[in-house]
């Protein structure tokens, strides 16, 4: 099989001496998952994620349209294809066609694209954050608090889910704005269909990160306009059963 293939892992001693490994078997190249990443030119027709979800997030932000194969390396990946110590075992499936890609659906803000979700947020953690909704154009809430987040159903497990929000099963299409900390307790999570266009006005100074990475600050009134994205991120499966459930099990 003629094909460039990267291994994208975790900075950890153990994750790295078993990617180094993986990478002489397979001929692969072999780059550290960091916040400054040094990305060559180089087109790639795999990535390889070794490591927690976060290590999956950064891959495809890195490396988007490009398809994945997760290897866990921890407790609870909900990315993960399979786990580390499996990985010779996958990786004769995937040399023999018999996997499918899973097409997890992200969402967009200007040129820039999530898989987890798009949050705005308080700037200085002695503020609080103001702020509007609009569905479609409408006003839904002038919130105050901590933010607001919009997440996938990738997303609804991760920070969404911390903040109070419902887990949506990614078979499901559906995104979800949580409120973060609002002064209110009516507001709550809402869930709605993809289609309808989010805009979130920022009536205070906020940060806009995407993924868990602050993107920009920002001093004035701006506007945040999200859609669903047209893109999706590509991930390799060796099954078809859900295992989402099964994760959640393992969250106790």
């Amino acid at each position: 099989m003629n094909q460039n293939i990267l291994i994208f892992y975790k900075t950890t001693p153990e994750i790295e001496k078993q990617a180094r490994i993986m990478a002489k078997e397979i001929n692969a190249d072999i780059l550290p998952d960091r916040n400054s990443l040094d990305i060559n030119s180089k087109k790639y027709d795999l990535i390889i994620p070794i490591g927690g979800d976060g290590t999956v997030l950064h891959a495809e932000t890195a490396f988007p349209k490009v398809k994945k194969l997760p290897l866990g390396a921890g407790r609870v990946e909900f990315l993960a294809s399979a786990s580390l110590k499996d990985w010779k075992k996958v990786w004769q499936l995937y040399l023999q066609n018999k996997y499918f890609i899973e097409k997890r659906m992200k969402i967009s803000y200007s040129q820039h694209e999530a898989l987890n979700e798009i949050n705005i947020t308080k700037k200085n953690l002695g503020q609080m954050f103001e702020g509007e909704i609009y569905l479609n154009n409408e006003l839904l809430h002038a919130i105050r608090g901590d933010g607001i987040i919009v997440a996938t159903p990738t997303g609804s497990t991760a920070y969404s889910l911390s903040a109070g929000g419902s887990i949506i099963d990614p078979q499901i299409a559906a995104l979800i704005i949580t409120p973060v900390t609002p002064f209110a307790s009516f507001y709550r999570p809402l869930i709605i269909p993809p289609e309808i266009k989010i805009k979130i006005v920022s009536k205070t100074s906020c940060n806009l990160v995407i993924d868990g990475i602050v993107i920009s600050d920002h001093k004035d009134e701006t506007e945040f306009k999200i859609e669903k994205s047209n893109v999706f991120a590509q991930i390799i499966r060796f099954s078809e059963k859900v295992d989402l459930y099964q994760k959640l099990h393992l969250l106790k």
